[in-house]
């Protein structure tokens, strides 16, 4: 660098996009805590772990990563048609 030319300042977090994300992520959190699920991680991967009514000492959760959770909001709409179409309730 010559020596008229300007240190760029350091790099502040942009709190426009950091404030929304922590929101989200306490919101998640609350969900987690109303809900019958819990998140864990496996080998460095996030998991979300789901459990039924009936399965009150939590030892076979239902559980799935970033790529499962992407698919199925993709294709939400199928799954709610196969268990209209299913439902024996």
């Amino acid at each position: 660098m010559g020596k008229n030319e300007a240190v760029p300042k350091a790099v502040q977090p942009d709190n426009g996009i950091i404030k929304p994300l922590q929101d989200r992520i306490d919101n998640f959190k609350k969900l987690l805590e109303l809900s019958r699920a819990s998140a864990t991680t496996y080998k460095g991967n996030d998991l979300l772990c789901l459990y039924s009514e009936t399965d009150t000492m939590r030892r076979f959760p239902f559980q799935f990563g970033m790529a499962k959770a992407r698919r199925i909001l993709e294709n939400i709409d199928l799954i709610k048609a196969f268990v209209d179409a299913h439902d024996s309730k």
